[in-house]
């Protein structure tokens, strides 16, 4: 046990910070869906940096956690708080507990912050206020958006977490706003941040509008988004939860309701791109059209990522390739499908480049009253920020929505082949119908459309046979039946085939 006679500050210096650092926080990460490398070996955790904000009702402690990996390093948010009452086993302070504590003489819980309401009602009032906080190293900027003002956030609000750990840890305040609290530190343009704000100026209005954020700043050196804030959409889930609901109870009904929402979908992310094609002065977020480099970078990602699925599919056994017989398919058209994949690349040549969402799938969907909302536009956290913010073909993000239908129908193991293509067919004829009277139009006909589609689907579903070789093998068929499809299509030997 932890003796913290003066309370966090004992954290700051001395044997409670050598305690925390060498005993509790290896421990506690492993625990941590955020933490993304609970698979490597952990050399070393310091407190890179920790400093004590104190808010009306009480302190608590921000601070930067260093990890040593392998000769690299990752860097996490995590605020911390003391906890003195009786804890229930299940609640979430139990449950985010990183030790137990002597505080004043008296037993207490040492506990990740985002378990105490203190953390979102003292960020949002320091938000509200625009403070300006200072740190270890720098200052914490709480910046609020013209929309905060008009929240009502009287009385005691509401404090709701969301209960499953992603990346991120988010939190609803008065069923009126959602804090984000962002784990991964990386200095620089936030995607997330930038790319709601850009949206709400440009009344976008199906994602969440952006109401504040709060930064971390260094002397001399780029921003940091520790926290961001965004209005609150009741909604029914996301529409990952939802789909696996409806095919799991609507089969009898032929997913006939479901069409609605497969177009909302549609139309809400060709909305988004349209959005994004507009010429701008913006620098993050001109569009410009794809030329020879970008062509043959296509090309050549997507050739490396077939490759290292066709070295997964050549060394499967005779019993795993039982299990997937649509490997052998595939490892008998490897030549034609690398011979094509230059032609589908080349066919994009002229098209527009834009800013995307870049992980688009199901689950960054909202559900609220069969419409869509498109939220999460951080990326995939674990790549260096100006990869999440490169310019791309808004068809990456179509391919990505069209391999999740596929994966959530194959996820429940039914025979549900006229779900994927129905619904996929109901998605693009939504799409297309506002892509193709948008103003500035991001492909330029329809061969170059569908080229530009297959090339990504193609390396999409590549990827998916990698990662699920790698973290879920028991899921490889699932990838793999999808990948031949796609093949099947691409080289005409299921002409009938629709995009799946």
């Amino acid at each position: 046990m932890i003796d913290l006679p003066n309370g966090l500050r004992d954290l700051l210096d001395g044997e409670g910070r050598s305690s925390l650092e060498r005993d509790v926080l290896p421990a506690y990460l492993r625990q941590r869906r955020w933490f993304a490398s609970k698979d490597k070996r952990i050399d070393g955790v310091r407190l890179a940096q920790a400093s004590i904000v104190t808010f009306e009702n009480g302190d608590l402690l921000f601070s930067e956690v260093e990890i040593q990996l392998d000769g690299r390093q990752e860097r996490y948010q995590l605020v911390m708080g003391l906890y003195a009452e009786q804890a229930d086993e299940a609640s979430v302070i139990t449950r985010l507990k990183l030790a137990d504590v002597k505080w004043n003489n008296r037993p207490a819980i040492l506990t990740d912050a985002f378990a105490l309401d203190l953390l979102p009602l003292g960020l949002i009032g320091a938000i509200r206020s625009q403070a300006v906080l200072a740190m270890e190293f720098g200052a914490m900027r709480c910046i609020a958006l013209s929309g905060l003002a008009d929240i009502d956030l009287s009385g005691a609000p509401s404090i709701r977490r969301i209960a499953a750990e992603q990346s991120n840890s988010s939190v609803i305040i008065g069923d009126a706003m959602i804090m984000k609290l962002i784990r991964r530190v990386m200095y620089g343009v936030n995607p997330e941040v930038e790319m709601v704000r850009y949206l709400t100026e440009n009344e976008y209005a199906n994602t969440p509008p952006l109401l504040g954020e709060v930064q971390s700043t260094h002397a001399g050196g780029p921003p940091c988004s520790l926290v961001v804030v965004q209005k609150f959409i009741p909604n029914q889930g996301d529409a990952w939860e939802w789909t696996l609901n409806v095919l799991k109870n609507d089969a009898t009904a032929g997913f006939d309701g479901y069409q609605r929402f497969a177009g909302a979908m549609g139309t809400r992310l060709a909305q988004l791109h349209a959005i994004l094609a507009k010429p701008t002065d913006i620098e993050a977020f001109k569009p410009h059209e794809c030329g020879d480099i970008e062509v043959a970078a296509w090309a050549e990602a997507a050739r490396t990522q077939l490759e290292a699925a066709f070295l997964i599919l050549e060394k499967l056994s005779e019993v795993e390739r039982a299990k997937s017989p649509d490997a052998a398919l595939i490892i008998e058209q490897k030549a034609a499908v690398l011979d094509i994949l230059p032609k589908l690349a080349k066919s994009g040549g002229g098209s527009l480049l834009t800013r995307i969402h870049g992980d688009f799938h199901l689950g960054q969907i909202l559900v609220a009253n069969e419409d869509a909302f498109i939220i999460d536009f951080e990326g995939e956290p674990a790549k260096p920020l100006e990869i999440r913010r490169a310019k791309s073909s808004p068809m990456r993000d179509v391919a990505g929505l069209l391999r999740s239908l596929h994966y959530a129908a194959a996820t429940i193991g039914m025979a549900t082949d006229d779900f994927i293509h129905q619904s996929s067919a109901t998605f693009l004829k939504s799409y297309r119908l506002v892509e193709q009277s948008a103003r500035w139009r991001w492909t330029a006909n329809a061969q170059q459309e569908t080229d530009l589609l297959d090339l990504f689907l193609l390396e999409k579903a590549a990827y998916e046979i990698c990662y699920e070789a790698a973290n879920r093998p028991s899921w490889l068929p699932i990838p793999v039946r999808g990948f031949a499809g796609i093949v099947q299509r691409v080289l005409g030997l299921a002409p009938e085939m629709r995009h799946a």
